[in-house]
């Protein structure tokens, strides 16, 4: 999972809406906060950046904002390894920042709280590597310092969505890591996480725009909800009509679904937004438009021009998380089932399995393996 928000990603920069509306919180930087916030979604990094540069002593929010945005503009210089690398770092850094203030006043629940949150990186960089039981085991740090915190936080729908999320990863996980959980006493299920994640993606005020994300990344890749992923993503690219990736959210839906010609629609949306765009966003967003533009002709059997453009997709590869990837590998899958090769399909299909992600893509490409893909009778 990841959140490029969202998860769309994961927890990158998981509630960095949360507790504006706290009482240490400075009032008359409040909207600037939120400002920065907000410019995160736009894709504006350099803006959001300077705002939590500049608020750094005067709200509590800004240690962690930084550290996230920071992550997100190495993204754009450094490889993806290169700025993960970075961020670790900067978690010891920020993570020893709260840890003194916490030494200092053992009832500042919102350091606490921001303290759970920065040790909550390390699973999301354990993620990235696969490595499932560093996921379990600085989540449940995480989670532990942000339950004792939420404890004294009430009515506040935003602080539902961080543990929300580990409970559907715990929920989601197999059998060994199921035994791990029980060990370190973590009770979880998907259902509960998806309820607690809705909570704050309908009700949250700051943190909304995160769950949103993260469940519309969450039904399209792993549950294959495809409205309920729509419904989500609609929101925001209403919300962020200038970021690309949400109507890309938008357009797998309505592919899964079988509405080709909002696919269309919103693939021309994205292809007038790429000019725009610079460095990583640019070439993934480039990926993104490439993989379907390559599922349009794919799915009117238009097979040459689908090469084209899906063959266009490997020239990138190099994201934080393979679902997109394990997408692309799929279709290479059914458009080689198509044009009768039927070697070459199987090794896209085992290329998809490889992600080991545990997304329905998996699984789908698991049965086509044994079963080739037809058109008129699969849809896709």
């Amino acid at each position: 999972m990841r959140l490029k928000t969202v998860l769309y990603v994961f927890i990158n920069i998981i509630i960095l809406y949360r507790l504006v509306n706290s009482n240490e919180l400075i009032e008359d930087n409040t909207d600037e906060i939120l400002e920065g916030v907000k410019s995160i979604y736009r894709l504006d990094y350099n803006r959001s950046y300077e705002i939590f540069l500049e608020n750094f002593e005067t709200h509590p929010l800004s240690p962690f904002g930084l550290i996230a945005v920071e992550w997100l503009k190495n993204q754009q210089i450094e490889s993806m390894k290169r700025a993960n690398d970075k961020l670790e770092q900067d978690i010891k850094r920020v993570a020893s920042y709260y840890k003194e203030k916490l030494e200092n006043n053992r009832e500042d629940y919102y350091s606490l709280f921001y303290y759970g949150l920065t040790l909550g990186l390390k699973a999301r960089l354990s993620l990235a590597k696969k490595d499932w039981l560093g996921i379990l085991i600085n989540g449940y740090k995480s989670v532990k310092y942000m339950k004792r915190a939420i404890d004294n936080i009430k009515d506040d729908y935003d602080v539902y969505l961080p543990v929300g999320l580990f409970s559907y990863y715990v929920g989601i996980s197999s059998s060994y890591m199921k035994i791990a959980s029980y060990i370190l006493d973590i009770a979880g299920s998907k259902e509960e996480g998806l309820e607690y994640m809705k909570l704050t993606a309908d009700n949250g005020k700051y943190g909304k725009y995160e769950a949103q994300g993260i469940l519309a990344f969450v039904y399209l890749y792993i549950e294959g909800n495809y409205n309920e992923s729509l419904k989500y993503s609609r929101l925001l690219s209403e919300e962020f009509d200038e970021n690309p990736y949400y109507k890309y959210l938008m357009a797998e839906a309505y592919l899964e679904i079988g509405q080709l010609d909002k696919v269309i629609e919103l693939t021309k949306g994205i292809e007038k937004y790429l000019p725009n765009l610079n460095n990583r966003v640019k070439r993934e967003n480039e990926f993104r438009y490439n993989l379907l533009k390559g599922s349009i002709y794919l799915y009117t059997n238009q097979l040459y021009d689908s090469e084209k453009f899906l063959t266009k997709c490997l020239n990138f590869d190099d994201f934080d998380l393979d679902y997109e990837l394990g997408n692309l590998y799929l279709r290479l899958g059914f458009l080689y089932d198509m044009l009768g090769k039927r070697t070459n399909a199987k090794f896209w299909y085992r290329k998809a399995i490889e992600s080991d992600n545990r997304s329905i893509t998996v699984k789908r490409a698991k049965y086509y393996l044994n079963t080739p893909f037809n058109l008129e009778k699969n849809g896709g």
